[in-house]
């Protein structure tokens, strides 16, 4: 199409509401009610298409998507955290914990020790607060985390 007023060369398909280069106007029904109307429903199409001007915005990266992304990693970060700490009391990682027999039998002591997963060995102190045969202390203490396998040192009253 051609511009009715200085002849420039338009193209073919979807044209815009003014001629580029004078500016007339190339809408048919500029002098009805609806011309107005139909000229910009033209120019947003074009700049629509075009990428230029108002009406076009980025969907690359949109709020929505920012927080799907956020709440999905708080899930996943709850879900590991949650799966961690069961793991840790259920002595899955983070070592085994060692057994508290102070008090005990050196025999039944060394026994514990053993089943809890640890090896045991037993160094003999001079103790007047315990009998003969009990466990004075243990090292490391009870309640503390260490390596499956790894030796209990018991002292046990001469």
């Amino acid at each position: 199409m051609k511009c009715p007023k200085c002849g420039k060369d338009l193209g073919e398909g979807l044209l815009p509401a003014r001629c580029p280069s004078c500016g007339a106007n190339l809408s048919p029904d500029v002098g009805h009610r609806n011309g107005a109307r139909m000229a910009a429903a033209s120019r947003a199409s074009v700049e629509g298409l075009s990428g230029v001007g108002r009406g076009r915005r980025d969907r690359s990266f949109t709020a929505k998507r920012v927080a799907r992304l956020v709440i999905g990693f708080a899930i996943v970060a709850a879900f590991v955290g949650i799966v961690y700490v069961i793991a840790y009391q259920m002595e899955f990682i983070g070592g085994k914990t060692v057994p508290d027999v102070v008090g005990w039998r050196s025999e039944r002591a060394v026994k514990e020790v053993e089943s809890a997963g640890f090896e045991a060995e037993t160094n003999e102190i001079d103790s007047t607060a315990q009998p003969e045969g009990m466990v004075v202390a243990a090292h490391p203490g009870a309640g503390t985390r260490a390596d499956a396998g790894s030796t209990v040192t018991l002292d046990v009253a001469k």
